[in-house]
């Protein structure tokens, strides 16, 4: 009996919508392999037959660290399970739900309202997994200025990386929280961090939402100053997120790719080297190995969901804070079991 290649969606950045032709492929017919060894990653020991290969676009919006499992699959487990990725990026939340609904990637690593957002425009999406479960957006001013609380953002312009992204609710959750008006500030979509750091700098913003490892080089070069770290705050920053059509259609290559993740996070757990080496592609230029290392820290020890199991503790934060930041209400809000009931059971 022959092995065939699964089927799955495959889509490109230039241009090749939903409306675009699907790659047909048979479904993996091969009989259960005998037990064998495991490797150190977790991914089949070279004894074991040879998988079928997979290709996989994965879309991720604001690329930063929390994306490093994403990285630490793509270049450290994926070979091991014969999985080619693409990664395709995207700035700010609104951006990446309309690539996404527009057919671009296969699995979408996003803030948990993309799922909130992509289902009121009528998608049916399913997370696959949580890889946070804290906010990781930092809100911070330039250092010496005379913003240092919440209360003194009343009148200032606050970068953010674009309208209903995890940046924008975050900030609107917190203003209500402290009694404050979403009204009290302007908010300024400025797209991805780097963009943000550098409007805050030149003065078009009076504060900013940013997250590692941008603000961890700002703090190093005495730049900036924190005024609010949302890091004990719970929330499902990234999910993974799913067509559920291609899901139903066949689950193999995601249940493929989950176990590659899973293994991914084992190696950044377990392997400091390559830990920092993700780390450092992730950083890219203009950050010093010093802040590399201790955004790497920070993210390990406070934000990684290690299970990365989606559960209804995350689903209970996340729904708090998505009606709180006041774009969502409790009526219609979709429930734990209709945004995980395709998730595969690998």
């Amino acid at each position: 009996m022959t092995t065939q290649q699964p089927s799955i969606r495959r889509t490109t950045l230039i241009g090749i919508f939903a409306s675009a032709l699907i790659a047909t492929m048979a479904a993996c017919s091969a009989p259960d392999p005998a037990p064998v060894a495991e490797s150190t990653t977790g991914a089949p020991a070279s004894s074991a037959p040879e998988l079928s290969p997979i290709t996989l676009d994965v879309l991720q919006t604001t690329p930063g660290y929390p994306n490093l499992p994403d990285l630490a699959t793509v270049y450290g487990s994926a070979e091991d399970f014969n999985l080619t990725l693409e990664i395709l990026t995207a700035n700010g939340g609104g951006a990446a739900n309309q690539q996404f609904a527009a057919g671009e990637g296969d699995i979408f690593v996003t803030g948990f309202s993309s799922a909130l957002h992509l289902g009121q425009a009528g998608m049916e999406t399913t997370i696959l997994a949580a890889n946070t479960h804290a906010n990781s957006f930092v809100l911070v001013s330039m250092a010496g200025s005379d913003i240092t609380t919440l209360q003194d953002l009343k009148g200032k312009k606050v970068g953010i990386t674009g309208p209903a992204a995890t940046s924008d609710q975050a900030l609107r959750y917190e203003l209500l929280k402290a009694g404050m008006s979403v009204d009290d500030v302007e908010y300024i979509a400025l797209g991805g961090v780097p963009a943000i750091m550098a409007a805050l700098e030149q003065g078009h913003v009076d504060a900013a939402t940013v997250f590692s490892p941008i603000v961890d080089q700002a703090m190093e070069d005495g730049k900036i100053q924190i005024v609010a770290d949302w890091v004990t705050h719970p929330y499902v920053t990234t999910i993974l997120l799913a067509r559920t059509e291609d899901l139903k259609a066949d689950p193999a290559p995601f249940c493929r790719y989950l176990d590659a993740y899973k293994a991914g996070l084992d190696m950044l757990k377990n392997d400091a080297d390559f830990a920092f080496d993700v780390a450092r592609r992730a950083a890219g230029d203009g950050i010093t190995d010093t802040a590399v290392q201790a955004a790497l820290d920070n993210y390990l020890e406070n934000y990684v969901h290690w299970d990365v199991t989606f559960t209804r503790d995350l689903y209970d934060f996340a729904k708090e804070f998505t009606i709180g930041s006041g774009y969502f209400v409790e009526e219609g809000y979709p429930t734990f079991e209709q945004l995980t009931e395709g998730t595969p059971q690998c």
